[in-house]
This record gives structure tokens, sequence and C-alpha cells, in this order.
């Protein structure tokens, strides 16, 4: 867990209602820590703290990216509670203006505030432009980040333990797998080509696992035992909270590429497994125009039923089934980390009809037709006392 993202809950609160504001008193210190995971851990269950019904969203002109980038946070519990319920230090200008929209946002669905707000996020947004869903969403992020972490602590934004993970990466010689070379990456989102790898299942693998050779032609570089011969090999080793895969299906003007790509309903990544929350998908032949609307999974249907999704297209809000929502053409998938699973429930020990643990052969070293023979002969000596 992060410094900062502890340390939000020791920052006073002046705002909100009770049902989002976390506790009458600030806690602190070790109670911070306590506070800070009991969140993350609620917010892994669909039905736990946190969860928000799919619901549509009023647009304000050409800002239905807003509406995708709202429809994430929404779709990532933890994100959106981090969002509603830690206090805003009003002395941070117009980042605090940014986070108290991004709130007013997902509270009441009509994103007006906000959308007056898009020069405070960056200098080319506009009401009057389409923009790509994830620029925005992580650039309205780092612009109210200010107002939300303690002032002049230097620490990185807590929405890094949310959406950012990290993984190491190491060149290595393809004779003596002898590394050359030894660092540490991360990320916020993992990029899938649709004619490179055709599945979110690839994309990870590609993108945290296995080896790659590296062309070397035209290099001076040389291993110590010869071998001018190299590979890249990488390995995850710090998963995030939800894990966003973005399709590249065209960058910001050009024409899309319209090839399927497979995604499932649940994934997993190393040892941790997501399940999926959200596709976004882009309707329209270029990516610099067209429309954006999602699928957001349904927190009060059960698997397999025909609203376990639910279509959000600006304010129209309408079931839609798992085989619908497999079929379309994905720009944007949204993980949230699954529950962990229970522990095992301790097994009752075996005993024998005396009362005495089995040994671990419970037949003995002579097999279960000496066993049956010697439990015979204990019975008949038994009947044999009792009869005298």
């Amino acid at each position: 867990m992060c410094a900062p993202l502890q340390a939000i809950f020791g920052m006073p609160t002046t705002r909100r209602s009770a049902e989002e504001t976390p506790a009458a008193t600030a806690p602190t210190g070790a109670q911070a820590a306590t506070t800070t995971q009991s969140l993350l851990v609620a917010s892994r269950s669909w039905r736990g703290v946190g969860a928000a019904p799919p619901r549509g969203r009023i647009r304000e002109e050409y800002t239905c990216y807003m509406n995708g980038a709202l429809l994430i946070l929404d779709a990532v519990p933890a994100a959106r509670q981090l969002l509603l319920r830690c206090p805003i230090d009003h002395n941070a200008g117009l980042a605090a203006d940014v986070a108290e929209a991004l709130c007013e946002a997902l509270r009441t669905g009509d994103a007006a505030a906000l959308t007056e707000l898009l020069p405070a996020i960056g200098d080319g947004y506009s009401k009057f432009q389409q923009d790509d869903v994830l620029d925005f969403l992580f650039d309205a992020i780092e612009a109210a980040t200010p107002a939300i972490l303690p002032l002049n602590t230097g620490d990185a934004s807590p929405f890094e333990a949310l959406f950012g993970g990290a993984y190491g990466e190491s060149i290595c010689c393809a004779a003596c797998d002898t590394p050359s070379s030894q660092r540490t990456v991360t990320f916020e989102k993992v990029e899938l080509w649709p004619e490179e790898h055709g599945s979110v299942e690839a994309a990870v693998r590609a993108h945290f696992h296995g080896s790659i050779d590296i062309d070397t032609s035209g290099s001076t570089w040389r291993c110590p035992c010869g071998s001018s011969q190299r590979y890249r090999e990488r390995s995850l080793l710090l998963s995030p909270e939800a894990l966003i895969v973005d399709v590249m299906r065209g960058r910001q003007g050009d024409a899309k590429n319209p090839d399927h790509v497979s995604f499932r309903r649940r994934l997993t990544v190393g040892r941790v497994r997501y399940d999926l929350s959200l596709v976004l998908e882009h309707v329209g032949r270029s990516s610099a125009s067209g429309h954006w609307k999602g699928y957001q999974r349904n927190v009060s249907s059960s698997q397999g039923a025909g609203d376990e999704f639910m279509r959000v297209d600006d304010l129209r809000c309408d079931p839609a089934s798992w085989s619908a929502v497999s079929r379309q053409q994905a720009s944007v998938l949204v993980y949230v980390r699954a529950p962990d699973p229970p522990p095992p429930p301790p097994q009752p020990a075996r005993t024998t009809r005396s009362g005495a643990q089995p040994a671990s052969n419970r037949f003995g070293p002579l097999g279960p037709a000496a066993e049956r023979r010697s439990r015979g002969e204990h019975e008949s000596r038994e009947e044999r006392l009792s009869s005298t």
C-alpha cells in the first residue's frame, strides 16, 4: 500500500454528506492504514461496498469520451470510493475545482461542471471536439491529484496503487543467459494490437511473460562468452487493482482497425485473478470522430442472466447479455481484481473405532485384506470376553 493513499485519510475533512465521509473523525497512522486496506478489500467484491450500478449520463456537446472515462471510475470501486470518500483541500485552486467536479459527475451523472473545467484539465480539451477516453481519464486524475494528496509530500499519486503496476525487464545473452541489463518498468495500461495479438490473453502474455528475441543486426554488443545474440525477458512484479487493456485500433485521426478482439469474463495475470468490469466501444470510422458507449457489469445480476451487463449509451441504460457483449468491437477493457478465494475449511480428523488416530497408511503394511482379518479377530475376541 503506497504511503500517500494512507496519508489521505489524515487530512481534515470539509465536505459532503455522512454517506460519503469515511468517519466522523479522520483516522491517522495505523488507523489510516487499516481504513485504506479495508476500502480496497471491500471494493473487490461485486456486491460489496463501492460497487456502483450502471446508469446513463448526460452528455454535453461532443463529450461522450468524458462519459466513458466516468464509466471507468464507476467500474473500479476503489477508484470511485477514493474520490467520493477522501477529503479535498480547497486551498488547491483549480485542482480542488476539478476534484469536486469529478465527484459531482460520479454522484449525479451530470458532468456539466466538469465540462466547463476542460481547459484546466488540458489545453487540448474542448466540448466541441472528440478525444481519447484514457488520455482524458489520466489527465483528469492528474489535474485533481494536488487537491487530494497532502501538500508538499513529494509522493506519487494515490491512484498509482489502483491503476499502476510494474514489471521487471532483463536483456540476456542468448547463449549463456547472462543478463546484460536489468530495469523495472511501471505501466498504467496494457496495449493490445489486434493484428498482432488478437486476444486479451495473448496481449497479457506478450506484455508480462516469456522472452522475445532481439534483432542484433548492426549492434556492436558482444557477451564475454563471445555471442552477439540477445533476448528480452519480462516478469510481473506488481499487479494493479484495475487492469486496463487499450485496444490499439488506430491513433487519433487514423482509420481504425476493425478486427475483432476476443476477451473473457475472467483473466489471470501471474497469480492474480481479474473479473471483467467494463467494455468500452468506439463507433465510427476514425478515432477522431464517432461515439463512445460502454457495457458495464451489472452488480445486481447473477452470472448467466440476461442482464449480466448493462449497455450504457449516454442517458440510455439497457440490459445486455454476455453473448452480445462478447461480440462487440472493444476499444478499452477494464478488469478489476477479484476477491481472494476463501481459505478451505478445516478437515475433521479421522478416527478409528477405538477413537485412536489412524496411521499414515490406513491399511497397515499388509494391505486392506490383512486389516479386515485383524479387525474381525479383534471383534470376535471382544465377543468371547463379554460372554464370559
